[in-house]
Order: C-alpha cells, then sequence, then structure tokens
C-alpha cells in the first residue's frame, strides 16, 4: 500500500482526487474489517437458537447428524461436516464462555456442567468420589426439596 501511495508522486493525480481515492480505500477497509465481525455474530445466534430450540426441526436434524448422544456444547467436529457446522462449531467457545445452566430445567451433571453462577469458574472442583455422576436434581433432593 505505501509504495502505491508513493508511486502517485510522479503522476498527475490532483491533491483533491488523491484525497477522495484515500478516503476511499480507508472507508473500504473499515467496512471488510466489519463485515469479518458480521458473520460470527450471525453464527453464533443461529447456535443459540439450536440450544434454545432442540425440538424445531433443524435442531433435531442437527442433533441426529452431529451430536446423537449430547448437546451441542459438548458436541465434536467430525471428518465430513458441513460449512455451516463448521461454522458453528467454531462458535462453540464463545457460546461456552458465556451460557449458564438453569438447574431446574435439565438433568445436569455436577461436576462436568458450567452451572454455577461465577464467571472465573462456573465448573465445580471437588473430588469427591460421590459426586462423579451425581445430577443437580440429586442435590435438591438430598436437601429435602423436590
Amino acid at each position: 500500500m505505501q509504495k502505491r501511495i508513493e508511486s502517485w508522486g510522479g503522476r498527475f493525480l490532483w491533491k483533491a482526487g488523491r484525497e477522495i481515492l484515500l478516503k476511499t480505500v480507508a472507508q473500504a477497509i473499515s467496512s471488510y474489517a466489519m463485515s469479518i465481525f458480521f458473520l460470527p455474530i450471525e453464527t453464533c445466534k443461529q447456535a443459540w437458537q439450536l440450544l434454545q430450540f432442540e425440538d424445531s426441526l433443524v435442531g433435531r436434524v442437527y442433533k441426529a447428524r452431529y451430536f446423537p448422544n449430547g448437546s451441542m456444547l459438548t458436541a465434536s467436529l467430525g471428518a465430513n461436516s458441513r460449512f455451516i457446522w463448521r461454522s458453528l462449531f467454531e462458535n462453540q467457545a464463545i457460546l461456552l464462555a458465556g451460557a449458564k445452566v438453569r438447574v431446574g430445567l435439565v438433568e445436569l451433571e455436577v461436576l462436568n456442567s458450567p452451572w454455577l453462577a461465577y464467571d472465573s469458574n462456573p465448573f465445580v472442583t471437588s473430588t469427591h468420589p460421590a459426586l462423579d455422576h451425581c445430577k443437580a436434581k440429586q442435590l435438591r433432593q438430598i436437601n429435602g426439596e423436590a
């Protein structure tokens, strides 16, 4: 870019023409940079829709093909995945960073699910053997709640 601008010195470009060209290039670069960040926002929204509405037609198709034994947050990337699933999978880390689980709605494991309200570490850090396969629902039953 620097060489291109320096080569204009020998040409007959008006000062106003140079200024317009520089402004056009500068505006194009910023809109290109913004378009790069636009795709992940849209794919994050798509992934969020898959998490919220797992019983929708699209959710059932993706579940059957890409994560039949888990959820979108625990899925892995297969060898023959389509482009849209690869895009959604790339945003999985972003969703995991901001996703929290409502304890009463799903049967989640105490140790392996991010369900605590702490941003620094939402996982339970315990080595007690009774919590290995314990569900959060079972903890509520221990305390006398149903």
